[in-house]
């Protein structure tokens, strides 16, 4: 005969978790439609018990950042525009609660950093975005512009319509002059290399990557001038933790790397007094002489007799041409390996 068994099981230590009876999706979405009610209430008044609990939904990093954003454009009104960059669905996921976070805990330090880690990490369409929104007036389109004169905002921002319209908009004459000055310095790359960047995007695939041959394509390319993880040169920016920008702004760096150009690592250009020009990364002067460094890496030397004018452009010494020499395979080969690099 068969014999039949079974099984008893006592109390749980701790109780079993409830499984939510709301999905993670309801939730959000109430949490938006209440963020957009609030706005019909509009003006708020300081306590009202409304204003309390939108304070407190755009400052809870538990929340959908989206319902973080629509919470915090009735609450803080003077940051909306920078807050429409977080509802851009073109943004992606981390910038939008980068942002979100600036606003609702906005202090000097966060700020700071903030827009440096904006210039160094974040793709162009966010910095755009970013930028845009705190073109308000006369004085602030003339600190913009004194910041891309100085190298600290990158003049490629220029290239956008939509912030380029705003800039003019909001500059007096002489600022609009000097605008002009910075748009004849742009490098010309059309929007061939743009469209390129979006393919390559949206055809990534991490999983298809070998990130061993990605290695083996930076030690090629990249090490001659870039150093990472203690190796390498330092004719460019060091790379340590460069996988942080995430993908889009990885591609920009390398299928676009005039966009955006370390003030630091910008090209300098020579005209020599018998007509020929030299062009390279200055790295000093040495008495009678200045010393600049090649795309290769290697340093070579000018007298100073033999100038006659000396320009700091805003291009990058790096070859703009490795969409072309790379293969599809080969970029998301680098790519992959450097997204790796977060430390």
């Amino acid at each position: 005969a068969r014999r039949s068994s079974s099984l008893a099981f006592g109390r749980f230590e701790p109780e079993v978790l409830q499984l939510p009876e709301v999905s993670p999706a309801t939730v959000a979405g109430r949490e938006v439609a209440a963020a957009k009610l609030g706005a019909l209430a509009w003006p708020l008044k300081a306590g009202q018990p409304l204003q309390e609990a939108l304070l407190a939904l755009a400052g809870s990093p538990a929340a959908d950042v989206t319902a973080r954003a629509e919470a915090g454009r009735v609450v803080f009104s003077e940051k909306s525009a920078l807050l429409e960059a977080a509802l851009d669905r073109q943004v992606p996921h981390l910038w939008k609660v980068r942002i979100v976070d600036v606003v609702t805990r906005e202090s000097v330090e966060r700020s700071a950093a903030f827009q440096q880690m904006l210039f160094r990490e974040a793709p162009f369409r966010v910095q755009a975005r970013v930028v845009a929104a705190t073109i308000a007036d006369e004085n602030s389109a003339r600190y913009l512009v004194e910041s891309m004169e100085a190298g600290v905002v990158p003049i490629s921002l220029l290239t956008d319509a939509a912030l380029s319209q705003r800039l003019k908009g909001s500059a007096n004459p002489e600022t609009r002059q000097r605008i002009d000055v910075l748009a004849a310095r742009l490098p010309d790359t059309g929007a061939e290399v743009q469209r390129l960047i979006d393919q390559r995007r949206q055809s990534f695939d991490a999983a298809k990557a070998d990130r061993a041959a990605g290695e083996q394509l930076y030690q090629l390319l990249c090490a001659v001038c870039h150093k990472l993880g203690g190796q390498g040169a330092l004719v460019g920016p060091q790379l340590d933790g460069i996988g942080n920008r995430g993908l889009e702004r990885l591609l920009e760096d390398i299928l676009d790397p005039n966009r955006n150009v370390d003030h630091a690592f910008a090209t300098t250009t020579l005209v020599l007094k018998n007509g020929d020009q030299e062009s390279g990364l200055f790295r000093r002067e040495e008495g009678a002489v200045l010393v600049l460094a090649n795309s290769g890496g290697q340093e070579f030397s000018v007298p100073k007799a033999d100038i006659a004018e000396r320009h700091e452009n805003s291009t990058s010494l790096m070859p703009a041409n490795f969409g072309e020499a790379l293969t599809e395979e080969q970029l998301r080969d680098l790519v992959a390996y450097l997204l790796g690099q977060t430390k």
